[in-house]
């Protein structure tokens, strides 16, 4: 499973990709998939990319995102999930949903904007090694899921601050990283600890939300 709802993500990429490729990153290119098969829950395999690769390969993945990641956990619960939304709107307003209202079914149902398809992506690096970077602030429950499922994210703003921080765990020295939304009532602390061997990386990720 690719990206989907192309013409969503295409708009979010062309507004922020500037700050993006700045920090040395590139767009990774529609044939570009990671180079192994990913396995939901239920052994339905499904293919995957990100949005953007480091020009130095000790930088993380990113995953560009201006919404909530959707609580499916499948791809058959995804499908199932999108036949209902499109039964439920042609219900409801007896049509079908044309191309911005299909974005938001998407964006509620597809695998791809899923928090368990991200998790599953990421448990197959190291950690830190792959980050979800948000352009809105997500929502409590979306913060509250990434911590389950041990995604690491940060805004866009605090992406330079991220990075940064994302080296001094790597070489061993436990730091904190807290963000807050723009309205000040969420605290979001990612507590980063990394050692790193020529041989051996372990890392250990707690976050909490206040």
């Amino acid at each position: 499973m690719t990206n989907t709802n192309t013409k969503n993500d295409s708009k979010l990429e062309e507004k922020h990709e500037p700050s993006i490729l700045s920090l040395g990153y590139r767009r990774v290119r529609s044939h570009e998939n990671f180079p192994r098969t990913f396995t939901d829950k239920s052994g339905t395999e499904f293919k995957a990319r990100a949005d953007y690769i480091p020009l130095n390969p000790s930088d993380p993945i990113i995953e560009l995102k201006g919404h909530d990641l959707n609580s499916t956990t499948s791809v058959t619960t995804s499908r199932s999930a999108r036949q209902r939304a499109i039964m439920q709107f042609q219900w409801k307003h007896r049509r079908l949903p044309n191309d911005k209202e299909d974005i938001y079914i998407g964006l509620k149902s597809d695998f791809n904007h899923s928090s368990t398809k991200h998790s599953i992506v990421s448990a197959s690096m190291q950690p830190l090694d792959y980050v979800i970077v948000f352009t809105v602030w997500p929502s409590d429950k979306a913060i509250r899921d990434m911590a389950r499922l041990g995604i690491v994210w940060c805004m866009i703003d605090a992406l330079q601050a991220f990075l940064r921080i994302r080296k001094l765990a790597l070489g061993g020295i436990p730091v904190t990283f807290t963000q807050y939304d723009p309205k000040g009532a969420t605290e979001h602390m990612q507590y980063l600890y990394g050692i790193r061997h020529a041989k051996q990386r372990k890392y250990h990720i707690t976050q909490t939300v206040h």
